[in-house]
Protein backbone atom coordinates (compact mmCIF):
# COMPACT_ATOMS: atom_id res chain seq x y z
CA UNK A 1 0.00 0.00 0.00
CA UNK A 2 1.22 3.48 -0.84
CA UNK A 3 1.22 5.84 2.13
CA UNK A 4 -1.18 8.78 2.17
CA UNK A 5 1.58 11.42 2.52
CA UNK A 6 3.23 10.02 -0.62
CA UNK A 7 -0.04 10.19 -2.57
CA UNK A 8 -0.66 13.78 -1.46
CA UNK A 9 2.91 14.79 -2.34
CA UNK A 10 2.62 13.12 -5.74
CA UNK A 11 -0.70 14.76 -6.49
CA UNK A 12 0.35 18.26 -5.48
CA UNK A 13 3.57 18.04 -7.50
CA UNK A 14 2.27 16.28 -10.61
CA UNK A 15 -1.47 16.90 -10.97
CA UNK A 16 -3.85 19.84 -11.08
CA UNK A 17 -7.48 20.53 -11.82
CA UNK A 18 -8.05 22.44 -15.03
CA UNK A 19 -11.64 23.25 -15.98
CA UNK A 20 -12.87 20.28 -13.93
CA UNK A 21 -10.40 17.83 -15.49
CA UNK A 22 -7.33 16.39 -13.79
CA UNK A 23 -4.28 17.13 -15.91
CA UNK A 24 -0.57 16.52 -15.65
CA UNK A 25 1.19 19.77 -14.65
CA UNK A 26 4.09 19.07 -16.99
CA UNK A 27 2.06 18.69 -20.18
CA UNK A 28 -1.58 19.62 -19.42
CA UNK A 29 -2.49 16.15 -20.72
CA UNK A 30 -5.54 14.67 -18.99
CA UNK A 31 -4.66 12.09 -16.35
CA UNK A 32 -7.27 9.75 -17.84
CA UNK A 33 -5.44 9.79 -21.19
CA UNK A 34 -2.09 9.22 -19.46
CA UNK A 35 -3.50 6.23 -17.57
CA UNK A 36 -4.90 4.71 -20.76
CA UNK A 37 -1.76 5.14 -22.86
CA UNK A 38 0.91 4.33 -20.27
CA UNK A 39 2.78 1.08 -21.05
CA UNK A 40 1.47 -0.32 -17.76
CA UNK A 41 -1.88 1.41 -18.21
CA UNK A 42 -4.98 0.58 -16.26
CA UNK A 43 -8.16 -1.02 -17.53
CA UNK A 44 -10.83 1.64 -18.24
CA UNK A 45 -12.87 0.91 -15.09
CA UNK A 46 -9.80 1.28 -12.85
CA UNK A 47 -8.65 4.43 -14.66
CA UNK A 48 -12.13 5.93 -14.21
CA UNK A 49 -12.13 5.09 -10.49
CA UNK A 50 -8.68 6.59 -9.97
CA UNK A 51 -9.58 9.70 -11.95
CA UNK A 52 -12.75 10.22 -9.85
CA UNK A 53 -10.87 9.63 -6.60
CA UNK A 54 -8.02 12.01 -7.44
CA UNK A 55 -10.51 14.62 -8.65
CA UNK A 56 -12.40 14.48 -5.37
CA UNK A 57 -9.15 14.77 -3.40
CA UNK A 58 -7.92 17.74 -5.45
CA UNK A 59 -11.25 19.51 -5.00
CA UNK A 60 -10.85 19.43 -1.20
CA UNK A 61 -7.56 21.32 -1.42
CA UNK A 62 -6.17 18.62 0.91
CA UNK A 63 -7.99 20.27 3.79
CA UNK A 64 -8.07 17.06 5.86
CA UNK A 65 -4.31 16.61 5.50
CA UNK A 66 -3.72 20.23 6.49
CA UNK A 67 -6.08 20.45 9.45
CA UNK A 68 -7.00 16.99 10.71
CA UNK A 69 -4.41 14.31 10.07
CA UNK A 70 -2.06 15.49 12.82
CA UNK A 71 -4.59 14.26 15.40
CA UNK A 72 -6.73 11.77 13.47
CA UNK A 73 -6.18 8.71 11.30
CA UNK A 74 -6.75 8.81 7.55
CA UNK A 75 -10.12 10.22 6.54
CA UNK A 76 -11.25 6.93 5.02
CA UNK A 77 -10.40 5.05 8.22
CA UNK A 78 -12.05 7.62 10.47
CA UNK A 79 -15.21 7.71 8.36
CA UNK A 80 -15.57 3.95 7.99
CA UNK A 81 -14.75 3.02 11.58
CA UNK A 82 -16.14 5.94 13.57
CA UNK A 83 -19.07 7.35 11.57
CA UNK A 84 -22.33 6.10 10.14
CA UNK A 85 -25.04 7.66 8.05
CA UNK A 86 -28.67 7.71 9.13
CA UNK A 87 -31.24 9.40 6.89
CA UNK A 88 -28.48 11.37 5.14
CA UNK A 89 -26.99 12.64 8.41
CA UNK A 90 -23.53 11.56 9.57
CA UNK A 91 -23.34 10.59 13.21
CA UNK A 92 -20.64 9.34 15.53
CA UNK A 93 -20.81 5.55 15.66
CA UNK A 94 -20.46 5.46 19.45
CA UNK A 95 -21.76 8.90 20.47
CA UNK A 96 -24.65 9.25 17.97
CA UNK A 97 -23.56 12.90 17.82
CA UNK A 98 -24.42 14.85 14.64
CA UNK A 99 -20.99 15.29 13.04
CA UNK A 100 -21.83 18.50 11.16
CA UNK A 101 -22.82 20.18 14.43
CA UNK A 102 -19.76 18.75 16.17
CA UNK A 103 -17.35 20.00 13.49
CA UNK A 104 -18.66 23.57 13.75
CA UNK A 105 -16.79 23.79 17.07
CA UNK A 106 -13.92 21.44 16.34
CA UNK A 107 -10.55 21.98 14.72
CA UNK A 108 -11.07 25.68 14.10
CA UNK A 109 -12.88 24.92 10.87
CA UNK A 110 -14.73 27.61 8.97
CA UNK A 111 -18.30 26.86 7.81
CA UNK A 112 -16.97 26.26 4.28
CA UNK A 113 -14.33 23.86 5.63
CA UNK A 114 -16.99 21.97 7.62
CA UNK A 115 -18.94 21.54 4.38
CA UNK A 116 -15.82 20.29 2.57
CA UNK A 117 -15.01 17.77 5.31
CA UNK A 118 -18.61 16.56 5.48
CA UNK A 119 -18.75 16.04 1.71
CA UNK A 120 -15.50 14.11 1.97
CA UNK A 121 -16.86 11.89 4.76
CA UNK A 122 -20.07 11.21 2.81
CA UNK A 123 -17.95 10.21 -0.19
CA UNK A 124 -15.84 7.90 1.99
CA UNK A 125 -19.00 6.15 3.19
CA UNK A 126 -20.59 5.82 -0.25
CA UNK A 127 -20.95 2.18 -1.34
CA UNK A 128 -18.52 2.60 -4.28
CA UNK A 129 -15.83 3.90 -1.88
CA UNK A 130 -15.91 0.80 0.33
CA UNK A 131 -13.17 -1.79 -0.14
Amino acid sequence: TISQPYIVAFMTQVLQLQNGTIVMKSSSAPLRLFLERHPRGLPPAEADALDRHFSAMLQTGFLYEKKCVACHERASTLARLRLFERDGVLEGRYTQRDITTFLRNHGRLTPMEVETIMNMFHRQLAPAAKP
